[in-house]
């Protein structure tokens, strides 16, 4: 048996996000697996939040997709309510407020978010260990 760490870690979805001069650009493979079982090679892993935004899942897929339903509801409360797109800075705010809310029982999902206000590119991630370590004062 091999005693190299590297071989056996599992690695999961990649995602990528590009920030170009004329937009982002989102980017992830297809495939919904389970260490080494694949459950689907056609899985929609970039999501349309509104018009203008848009982003990648990782991780757990019931998290990934209720936190996606969250950002939903409230990019079409921000249209209606101030008829204009909401920017894809209080989008990542908003993500990131839900994934600290819910420290206790955490979302298992990482999130690229990008859209087109501003050109804005995002990375919220969140590492549950499942332990919890407190700083010393």
């Amino acid at each position: 048996m091999s005693t190299n760490i590297e071989e056996k870690i599992l690695h999961g979805t990649t995602t990528v996000g590009i920030k170009a001069t004329d937009g982002v650009v989102l980017c992830a493979d297809m495939r919904a697996s389970a260490g080494y079982f694949i459950a689907n090679n056609n899985t929609m892993k970039i999501q349309k939040i509104y018009d203008h935004a848009g982003l990648t899942l990782a991780g757990g897929v019931a998290d990934a997709q209720n936190l996606t339903d969250i950002l939903r509801y409230h990019a079409n409360v921000h249209s209606i309510q101030k008829n204009e797109n909401i920017p894809i800075k209080s989008l990542a705010r908003l993500c990131s407020l839900v994934f600290h809310q819910n420290r206790g029982y955490p979302f298992m999902a990482d999130i690229l978010l990008g859209g087109s206000t501003g050109m804005d590119l995002f990375y919220l991630i969140l590492i549950c260990l499942g332990r919890w370590k407190r700083n010393p004062m």
